[in-house]
């Protein structure tokens, strides 16, 4: 097959969060098949642009175009990109199916319908983005949907979820049934970097960290919704009773970090520690001196990719229903919290009495290796698309 992905940030985007690592697993997977895929993206790589308009990367053809603004672009995910129809149609001779990833992107917009015309199906990922509150960008996505977004999902031949909670806000929110959506895991390429000992031991030095420590684990972005100030609060209520407790916060700021900077009393700055956004190896480093990874944000938001990358190094999750991973309880990987800091503090507390930890690792490893592998994903999808 000839697959097209069309996204606003491709590899190595990792500022972006999990769906340029999700995609690029997928891409990844898809070609060791056979298949064949060219991406369509941008040039933004966060902060910063890609200089690299054309490459092939493991096997996957990517075409970068120019945004108009790049601050646009990271600062509020607007990717404005005049050349992506143009693009898009130049690469479409041959093409089985278009997949494109987020929903009210403006490049969606402009593409969709020529896919249309020419009769050739596309599917969409969209990664937590379906449901909105009631701020001004509620009220924004609200309008979207109305003038084009309901019409984009509604034509589409394929509409992935990565939870059942998912398959019910495309119900919810643009009438879709239920036989009508697709159910696909997020793929997790297991342990893909394992640090060297000299890295890892630099970062328990420099983080103060010794065997004794527990060390519990935030990954993404620094945004009210994320709920990190609810995981600070209920991080003290533990510290006050357990000494051998840290907690690291790795992210980019997104407007919160001063504020949660000041929530952290003198007594408790060196054990609740603020670390820049990290990649690679270094992340990977992270994850192996943490001991539980948890995540429980304000609103849903679907699975975490970096929750998942934790599982992959055997550590357990702590998380809520509106990050929900499948499985978890299942395979006694982790824990799910009700949304409120007593619950939060109940199921720390649980995780840091569990003696279980050997099993809870072993679980953690089985159920990547079991549901989440990017080769097993890869071949669901392949599955789904041939069965049209």
């Amino acid at each position: 097959m000839k697959i097209i992905l069309v996204t606003q940030y491709f590899a190595p985007a990792w500022t972006y969060g999990g769906p340029p690592k999700v995609l690029f697993n997928l891409s990844k997977e898809l070609i060791k098949s056979g298949h064949e895929v060219i991406v369509l993206t941008t040039d933004s790589l966060g902060e910063g642009r890609s200089s690299i308009l054309s490459e092939k990367i493991n096997g996957i053809k990517i075409f970068r175009l120019r945004t108009l603004s790049n601050h646009l672009a990271y600062k509020f995910k607007l990717f404005i990109v005049p050349d992506m129809a143009r693009m898009l149609k130049e690469h479409l001779k041959g093409t089985d199916y278009v997949l494109y990833s987020d929903l009210r992107t403006l490049i969606n917009l402009q593409t969709y319908k020529l896919l249309l015309s020419e009769k050739i199906p596309y599917g969409i990922f969209s990664f937590g983005q379906i449901p909105y509150d009631k701020s001004w960008k509620g009220i924004v996505k609200k309008i979207y949907d109305s003038m084009w977004v309901r019409d984009f999902v509604t034509q589409a031949k394929y509409r992935f979820c990565q939870t059942e909670h998912e398959r019910k806000m495309y119900g919810e929110y643009f009438h879709t049934k239920k036989e009508n959506t697709q159910l696909l895991l997020l793929p997790i390429d297991a342990k893909v970097y394992m640090p060297c000992d000299n890295l890892l031991n630099f970062y328990r030095k420099k983080l103060h960290i010794e065997s004794q420590d527990k060390v519990f684990l935030f990954v993404g972005r620094l945004h009210y919704l994320k709920g990190v100030d609810i995981l600070i609060r209920s991080m003290q209520k533990i510290m006050r009773t357990v000494k051998k407790v840290k907690f690291l916060i790795v992210g980019r700021d997104d407007g919160e970090k001063n504020n949660l900077v000041n929530m952290v009393p003198a007594e408790f700055k060196k054990r609740i520690i603020f670390l820049p956004p990290l990649y690679n190896e270094e992340l990977a480093v992270i994850y192996k001196l943490s001991k539980c990874f948890i995540i429980t944000p304000r609103f849903y938001e679907e699975t975490s990719t970096a929750a998942l990358e934790a599982l992959s190094y055997g550590i357990s999750v702590i998380t809520n229903d509106k990050s929900e991973i499948p499985y978890l309880e299942k395979y006694h990987a982790g824990y799910v919290a009700e949304s409120n800091i007593n619950s939060i503090v109940q199921q720390i507390t649980n995780f840091l009495k569990d003696h279980r930890a050997i099993s809870y690792k072993q679980n953690a490893l089985r159920l990547i290796k079991d549901h989440y592998k990017s080769d097993i994903i890869a071949s669901k999808l392949t599955a789904y698309l041939n069965r049209s």
